[in-house]
C-alpha cells in the first residue's frame, strides 16, 4: 500500500519543478478588436490586433531572427471581429495566441519563435505600424504611452503683411515632424498628446522681388536686375515645438479624429535665401541673423482618418522681432501621416 502511494508522490514531485519554472509573460490583452492578424515563417512572427476595446489604437508584435534571408513560405491568417484577445511569451521560446472568434469559438494558437538567444522583437500599441507608441503604464481605461508621431508637409502664407509681401504659396513650404518624441495619454476615446516635434517653414517670393538685409538689420524688398534669370528667394525658419493636443476619436470603429490646441515655438534658426543666373555664372546667397521672434505660440487644429489627416495652423504672433522692419504672421495648412 506504502509504495503505491509513493509512486505517484514521487512522479508529482518530479513534474512540479518543471511546471513552476515556466515563465509565461502576457505582452497583451484586449476585449475585443476589428481583426486579428498573423503572420509566420522560419524566420519571424508577425502579429496585428487592429483597433481594440473601440478605440483607435492597434498592437502590434514583430519578432525576427537577425541576419535572416528570405523564407521560402509564409503562412498568414486574418479573423475579424475576434473577442478576449490575450498574447503571451513562454519562456521567450514560444508565442501562445488565445481568442474567440466571430462564430464564439475560443481558438489558442502556438507559434515556436525562430532563434530566440538572437533575435529583434518590437512590441507597442499605436495607431499606425510606423507610429511608434510604447505603453508606459494602464489603469483601466487610462493609459500613458510615449510616442513618436506626425509627418507633415503643408503650404504657408504670410497674414497682414507690412510691407506687402508677394510670395508664392505653392512653393513656401512647410515641413514638420509633428511630435519626434513625447508621450500621450489616453482615456477611451480621449486622448492628450505633447512633446518635442521640429517645424521648417519656408517664405517663397514670386520671381521679381528678393529678400535683402541691410547693415542695420532690417530687411527690405529689392527688385532682381535686368539681366538675372532663374531668380528665387525666400526666407527660412526653423523650430523646435512642443504641442499640446487634444485628440478624440469618432465614427465607426473610431476610424475618424478631430485635434486642437497650442503650438509652443522656439524659433532657433532662420536665414535667407537668394539664388539667380546671370550670364553662365548661377549665383547662391545665403544669409542669416534675421531676427526670428525667440518664442512665439501658433493654434493648430485637424480631422484625421486612420494615419491620414488634414490640419491647419495659425500664428498669431509676429514670425520676425520689430528690428526687423519686416512684419508679418502667418497661416499654413497641409497633410499629416502617422498622426
Amino acid at each position: 500500500m506504502l509504495k503505491r502511494l509513493l509512486l505517484p508522490i514521487l512522479i508529482l514531485l518530479l513534474f512540479l519543478p518543471a511546471t513552476a519554472a515556466e515563465q509565461r509573460d502576457t505582452l497583451f490583452n484586449a476585449s475585443k478588436a476589428e481583426s486579428l492578424y498573423i503572420m509566420a515563417d522560419c524566420t519571424s512572427i508577425s502579429i496585428t490586433v487592429k483597433r481594440f476595446d473601440n478605440t483607435n489604437e492597434s498592437y502590434y508584435y514583430e519578432s525576427s531572427k537577425s541576419n535572416a534571408t528570405l523564407p521560402d513560405e509564409v503562412n498568414s491568417s486574418k479573423f475579424r471581429d475576434v473577442k478576449d484577445v490575450r498574447i503571451v511569451e513562454i519562456d521567450s521560446r514560444q508565442l501562445e495566441v488565445n481568442f474567440t472568434g466571430a462564430s464564439d469559438i475560443p481558438n489558442s494558437l502556438t507559434f515556436e519563435i525562430p532563434d530566440p538567444a538572437n533575435r529583434t522583437l518590437k512590441s507597442f500599441v499605436g495607431t499606425n505600424r510606423n507610429n511608434f507608441g510604447l505603453p508606459l503604464s494602464k489603469s483601466g481605461k487610462s493609459q500613458w504611452d510615449l510616442i513618436s508621431t506626425g509627418l507633415g508637409i503643408g503650404w504657408v502664407t504670410p497674414v497682414n503683411a507690412s510691407p506687402f509681401l508677394d510670395t508664392s504659396m505653392g512653393r513656401s513650404l512647410e515641413f514638420t515632424w509633428g511630435i519626434a518624441l513625447g508621450v500621450r495619454w489616453s482615456y477611451g476615446r480621449h486622448a492628450i498628446a505633447s512633446g518635442l516635434g521640429f517645424d521648417w517653414r519656408n517664405y517663397s517670393l514670386k520671381k521679381d522681388c528678393y529678400f535683402h538685409k541691410e547693415e542695420d538689420g532690417g530687411i527690405t524688398l529689392l527688385p532682381f536686375e535686368q539681366g538675372e534669370s532663374e531668380r528665387s528667394s525666400r526666407l527660412q525658419t526653423f523650430s523646435l515645438q512642443i504641442p499640446v493636443l487634444y485628440h478624440l476619436s469618432f465614427g465607426k470603429r473610431s476610424q475618424f479624429s478631430f485635434y486642437a490646441g497650442p503650438v509652443l515655438n522656439f524659433n532657433t534658426g532662420g536665414h535667407i535665401s537668394t539664388k539667380y543666373t546671370i550670364g553662365s555664372d548661377k549665383i547662391s546667397i545665403k544669409t542669416g541673423k534675421i531676427h526670428q521672434s525667440p518664442v512665439t505660440v501658433d493654434l493648430m487644429g485637424g480631422i484625421g482618418w486612420r494615419s491620414f489627416s488634414i490640419y491647419a495652423r495659425y500664428a498669431p504672433m509676429k514670425v520676425l522681432r520689430s528690428s526687423a522692419g519686416l512684419d508679418f504672421r502667418s497661416f499654413s495648412t497641409g497633410i499629416f501621416l502617422f498622426f
